[in-house]
């Protein structure tokens, strides 16, 4: 029973000897490492909603990462031992790798190592970082007002100008707060109340906007983000263009319809009379307009030598009624060459052609040859687009006739034709009308570029107007006036025009080499866990011929029982018999010494190779231990079913 009891403690031992290292090889979850801090973008808090990534080689996303920030220029809790929500990163990392961060998806100016289970505080920034001692301008974000469905007047404060000299105010505007829209920029060279007025809005929606002061290097400074709703319904647009074929009895009317609204389509007409300012007891008969554009009515039966007031009428239902201005014709008198007889009218003077650009119009005379009659200048309401033609210049559209309108239309970034990767779009493109319109000799066309930021790298001087062929983006040049932030060029058809900027390949930026460092863990040592199998046979060769002797004793034991007489001494050889066994069974730890592949996590670089190859040494050499230890007990069994 002693015997059968020692072996059974020794095969516990054994099993628990190669247990050990295999249980050792297994590695605890790594945990995650908490971030929080400030965080300015262009030197100034960065707003509500601000998006912050962590990237690194094994990261895991979760939902603190990436973290939208509900604090202005904070994010995560500056009581870190409350664990309130902050940036988290976790994964299978590596120790020490290197964090990169994004703000709103760009390369934030720092970085951080990955430490498991840290609580660190990191400062971020994007952008322009003022010099020490630079003071960046103070800029405070006024109410919108004077807000209909498609237009809003927003106002700010330049309150301090800093340490810069000079400062160039403007507003961000967009219907999330990435803004993605910049107004007209106006510089100053000390504190102002400032004000823009935008068009072209969307009904019922909602826009973001804030206060920017651009202070150069000493720094940017930004207002608040304040928000406005424009209305839900758009009256249709409307004006009122005069009157030609005017006789003794008759003459015809001219409107633009300039816009729909909200109305799917609108009713248009001409109220008339012979007050002034009304009222207006007669109407000539309803069209219906789905498309804006000119129309006409014809009035008869007129007095002569009689002054009549009238004025464009569009309906658009549930959706509002607007009317023009009112105008008036005088109808000819009736007159005679002395013989009795009237004489003919004379030729109605040439159309006045309404031209439409972003918000601003003007009046341009073009014949029904489609010359045009005199100089004309015209602009957006803001500023940003300009128009300019001479006198004789032939305007016609496709078909050849004579243009009739003119428009000029903004068009969002991400609805206009997409730039080749190696260029970027400044500002809003600007589609004229109508399309295929051709101009002999051609029109100059302005666009400002005030207030755009300029990709990295790229001047002024490599700025340029690009127009839309259809197919491709063609880029035409233009002449830049620095001073007023503008390019100049000349266009001899209408489509879409934009300003584009090279950008450079992304070799020259230096975020790009940053990503290399994730080839480090390709270490060629992956073939050196390969020979760790070889201990292997080492274990078995040597217990192999350990069992052999223990047959020996079974031969010395097979006389003694044959003298029943004396049982006594039968016992004195067993200590002996278990004295041998102890040996034998004694050097089967020998298989400690397997440091040899303790040795294979020297390539460090591939941890999942060396766990793996540990793990199948151990469970080989348990195997064998187990069958050693249900040998010996069998012998051991044997021996005293013998007894």
């Amino acid at each position: 029973m002693r015997i059968k009891a020692t072996a059974l403690a020794l095969l516990v031992v054994l099993t628990m000897l190669f247990a050990i290292p295999a249980a050792a090889s297994a590695q605890p979850p790594s945990l995650p490492q908490y971030f929080f801090g400030t965080l300015k973008i262009d030197g100034a808090d960065a707003p509500v909603g601000t998006t912050i990534e962590a990237r690194v080689p094994g990261v895991v996303p979760g939902p603190l990462n990436p973290f939208v920030t509900t604090q202005a220029g904070i994010y995560g809790d500056f009581s870190p031992s409350a664990k309130g929500p902050g940036l988290v990163v976790g994964g299978d990392i590596a120790e020490g790798a290197t964090i990169e961060f994004f703000i709103n998806g760009s390369k934030a100016n720092e970085t951080a190592p990955w430490q498991s289970g840290q609580t660190t505080r990191l400062d971020l920034t994007l952008g322009v970082v003022p010099p020490p001692g630079a003071t960046p301008p103070t800029v405070e974000t006024g109410n919108a007002a004077s807000i209909t469905a498609e237009s809003a007047t927003l106002f700010g404060t330049l309150s301090n100008l800093g340490t810069a000299t000079t400062v160039n105010v403007f507003f961000e505007y967009g219907t999330t707060v990435s803004y993605g829209n910049n107004t007209g920029a106006q510089t100053t060279p000390g504190p102002i109340t400032f004000s823009t007025s935008l068009t072209g809005l969307l009904p019922d929606t909602l826009y973001h906007f804030r206060a920017r002061a651009d202070g150069g290097t000493e720094g940017i400074g930004l207002g608040i983000d304040r928000t406005f709703s424009t209305s839900g319904t758009v009256a249709p647009g409307v004006t009122t263009d005069g009157a030609a074929s005017i006789t003794t009895s008759s003459a015809i009317l001219s409107g633009n319809l300039t816009g729909l609204g909200t109305a799917p389509s609108v009713e248009v007409s001409f109220e008339w009379g012979t007050s002034v300012g009304g009222p207006y007891p007669n109407i000539t008969n309803v069209q219906s307009k789905t498309n804006t554009g000119v129309f006409t009515a014809s009035l008869s039966g007129l007095s002569p030598s009689t002054t009549y007031f009238f004025r464009a009428k569009a309906s658009g239902g549930l959706h509002g009624t607007s009317f023009g201005t009112q105008k008036s014709f005088v109808t000819q008198a009736i007159a005679s060459d002395g013989g009795g007889f009237a004489l003919p009218p004379p030729p109605p003077p040439p159309p006045q052609v309404t031209v439409s650009i972003s918000g601003g119009s003007g009046k341009v005379t073009i014949d029904d040859k489609g010359t045009v009659q005199e100089d004309a200048k015209i602009e957006s309401k803001d500023g940003r687009v300009k128009l300019n033609m001479k006198r004789g210049t032939k305007a016609l559209k496709k078909d050849s006739k004579p243009v009739d309108s003119i428009t000029g239309d903004p068009v969002e970034k991400d609805k206009a034709p997409k730039l080749p990767e190696d260029k970027a779009m400044l500002g809003q493109p600007v589609d004229f009308g109508p399309d295929g319109a051709t101009f002999d000799p051609p029109l100059e066309l302005v666009l400002s570029y005030a207030g755009e930021p300029l990709p990295a790298g790229i001047t002024e001087d490599k700025l340029v107007i690009a127009y839309w062929s259809e197919t491709e983006w063609v880029i035409v040049g233009g002449q830049i006036d620095h001073a007023a932030k503008t390019i100049a060029v000349s266009v001899s058809h209408f489509t879409l025009f934009a300003v584009t900027a090279p950008v450079l390949p992304p070799a020259t930026l230096p975020t790009t080499p940053e990503p290399t460092p994730t080839p480090t863990p390709t270490p060629t040592p992956l073939p050196t866990p390969e020979p760790t199998p070889t201990p292997l046979p080492t274990p078995t060769v040597t217990l192999a011929p350990q069992p052999i002797p223990s047959p020996t004793p079974t031969a010395t034991l097979m006389p003694p029982p044959a003298p029943t007489p004396e049982p006594a001494p039968t016992p004195v050889p067993t200590p002996t018999i278990t004295v041998t066994v102890m040996p034998t069974l004694q050097p089967v730890p020998t298989p400690t010494p397997i440091p040899a592949p303790t040795t294979v996590p020297s390539p460090e670089p591939m941890p999942p190779a060396q766990t793996g190859g540990v793990g199948w040494v151990f469970a080989g050499l348990l195997i064998v231990a187990m069958a050693l230890g249900a040998f010996v007990a069998i012998l051991v069994m044997r021996r005293l079913a013998r007894r």
